[in-house]
């Protein structure tokens, strides 16, 4: 059994060896020293860089993101929401 916190998608399209093109799709686990990281790579942004940032780390969360973000990173849900809409 993998226990890494990432999830590699399936991709049919993966047509060369491109170290990009194994990059993790979905966050699986967020582990403490991971939320951490997140929560410092964040209060070090600001503005548009950091909003763009939350919205990625949101979407790598896959579905139900929003709340996973609100919930166990602290990360106030009507930022994200506003995030996600524009």
């Amino acid at each position: 059994m993998n226990s890494a916190p990432f999830e590699e998608a399936d991709r049919r399209d993966h047509v060369s060896d491109n170290p990009m093109n194994h990059l993790p799709l979905v966050i699986k686990e967020l582990t403490p020293e991971l939320k951490e990281f997140l929560n410092f790579i964040r209060n070090q942004l600001k503005g548009h860089a950091r909003r763009q940032f939350m919205a990625r780390v949101v979407s790598l969360l896959g579905y139900g993101g929003q709340i996973r973000a609100e919930r166990e990173l602290g990360w106030d849900r009507k930022t994200i929401v506003k995030i996600q809409i524009v």
